[in-house]
């Protein structure tokens, strides 16, 4: 996936958090070859264990902030269903509503079978949509792709749904 100085990555300009984050990220990656993202990831999150509170914070700002809006185009919504249809629009959105929200409950209730399900299912949708980016040049964003990808492969639309 391609780093962009104002999007970061996964499309969340929206997010200064995000931003923030990727920043941290690029740098460790600049300054220590060996690590991949995930490993760099990793380790400014443990270095900030602050960032992960912010990071919700921000994606439920973000996702209220939305759905408002939706309730005001569409005043026949009630609260959930405006939220469904912006997680609808912006599947990006919603996962990261769904993993930090796990992610922050840490408590037993959390259904983690569901979570693998779901991290499975969007590593493979991922990495098609990642493909489609790369084959675009840069003319598709990862929305888009996930879109696509969800609608040539209905088993892999299925199996995310399910993981829902």
């Amino acid at each position: 996936m391609k780093w962009d100085e104002v999007g970061g990555y996964l499309d969340q300009d929206w997010n200064p958090v995000a931003l923030e984050i990727n920043r941290r990220v690029r740098d460790k990656l600049d300054t220590y070859k060996v690590l991949d993202w995930g490993m760099a990831y990793a380790e400014v999150m443990e270095e900030d264990p602050t960032l992960a509170r912010k990071y919700n914070d921000a994606i439920q700002v973000e996702v209220n902030r939305r759905t408002k809006e939706m309730m005001k185009t569409h005043p026949n919504l009630d609260y959930a269903s405006a939220m469904t249809a912006v997680f609808r629009d912006d599947t990006l959105l919603y996962r990261e509503y769904e993993k930090m929200n796990a992610v922050m409950a840490g408590n037993p209730g959390v259904n983690t079978s569901r979570i693998r399900a779901l991290q499975r299912a969007e590593s493979e949708i991922g990495r098609i949509a990642d493909q489609k980016v790369a084959a675009s040049e840069g003319r598709m964003t990862r929305n888009e792709a996930w879109r696509i990808v969800l609608t040539d492969r209905p088993d892999l639309a299925r199996r995310f749904k399910e993981a829902w």
